[in-house]
């Protein structure tokens, strides 16, 4: 591990050993060509430890057992061992693509920005997707928007530098999800710049509609915890309460829809599955 490097990647993992060792390869060769880069992978519990595939490539193993099924707390773990000015949380599930890093960290400091994200595309697990993957490619995370028009980022790949961790601390332990909307949205409420970097690229697998719902139920128990921080409590619970009787956005779905129109043939199933799951996920 370099001892002064410049770029810590911290890596948090649980029970995804084939996808992590994509994700590992990968930042291998984005950084073959760098210097001073520290890669830590941080497994939080995995009935399938993953330690002799990190080691093997060079990298540093930690894991974290006081938090199980909390990626925030083992993104904590490795946040306190990174020793690198910039910081990058990486989701063992993001691949990364050509000059991933490179770009990230070119437009870090030529935007002098504090936090920037990377663009999250997705992948589908055969050649046609599947309804829910279409579903989720469309109505899933959309970084750009996500910080032009909510002031946060979703996660899966930031790049961060270590004084915000100094001013605004580490993640809550032991939370499931909302971590990365409190921490961005935090730090634009205080001032600090974040961003969105489109070239600085990496691969997402869309979901299955099991995957979905079990996505949904994590993200709406992290909701409550998403909204006490945002000071909007009741807002945000009337809101949530009154959600399943307000129509669907027509421009949204039409945008959707003709999107999709190019991966699926059968368009009358499409949309009616786009304008039912809007109420049933």
């Amino acid at each position: 591990m370099p001892e002064h490097a410049k770029t810590s990647v911290v890596i948090p993992h649980y029970n995804n050993n084939h996808r992590l060792k994509k994700t590992l390869y990968a930042v291998k060769r984005e950084i073959s060509n760098q210097k001073n880069i520290q890669v830590i992978v941080v497994d939080n519990k995995s009935e399938l430890s993953p330690k002799a595939m990190v080691e093997d490539l060079g990298f540093f193993f930690l894991e974290e057992t006081a938090y199980l099924n909390s990626p925030y707390s083992a993104r904590n773990r490795g946040i306190e061992k990174a020793v690198g000015d910039i910081i990058i949380l990486l989701d063992s599930t993001c691949v990364p693509q050509s000059n991933w890093l490179q770009n990230g960290l070119q437009f870090l400091s030529k935007n002098d920005a504090d936090i920037a994200s990377s663009n999250i595309l997705y992948e589908y697990s055969s050649g046609e997707p599947t309804l829910s993957e279409v579903w989720d490619s469309e109505f899933g995370v959309n970084v750009k928007k996500s910080i032009e028009r909510r002031n946060y980022a979703p996660g899966g790949c930031l790049f961060i530098k270590r004084s915000m961790f100094d001013t605004l601390g580490l993640f809550d332990e032991g939370i499931r999800s909302g971590g990365d909307y409190t921490f961005t949205n935090t730090a634009v409420k205080l001032g600090y710049k974040l961003m969105f970097c489109e070239n600085s690229v990496v691969k997402y697998p869309a979901k299955n509609y099991a995957e979905l719902k079990t996505k949904a139920v994590r993200v709406g128990k992290g909701q409550i915890g998403v909204w006490y921080s945002s000071s909007k409590f009741w807002r945000y619970f009337v809101k949530f309460l009154f959600k399943p009787f307000y129509p669907p956005n027509p421009k949204r779905i039409s945008l959707a829809y003709k999107s999709a129109r190019k991966l699926y043939n059968n368009k009358r199933v499409l949309f009616f599955q786009l304008f039912f799951d809007r109420y049933l996920l």
